[in-house]
């Protein structure tokens, strides 16, 4: 760790590769789709910026978020949450 540099918790950790890992199915889902996330964010009732912070995994969501994603891509929620 870095001198002045703060430990981030384990759960922070876990939520943040969580994040990141729901992101990423996002992504790949989105992509197979052949859809931009402009026409995702619109389908799934997000902003665009949104959208981008969630396939960042930066952002957190609620599961009603989860399953409009889920839908608007083609793919069941169980596909875009991490193991």
């Amino acid at each position: 760790m870095l001198p002045g540099s703060k430990e981030i918790p384990t759960s922070a950790r876990l939520e943040t590769s969580a994040a990141f890992a729901f992101g990423a199915n996002l992504y790949r889902a989105r992509i197979n789709a052949g859809m931009t996330q402009a026409a995702v964010a619109i389908a799934a009732g997000l902003s665009l910026n949104r959208m981008s912070l969630i396939e960042k995994g930066r952002s957190d969501l609620r599961m009603s978020s989860a399953h409009a994603l889920a839908r608007a891509v083609g793919v069941s929620l169980k596909a875009l949450v991490p193991d």
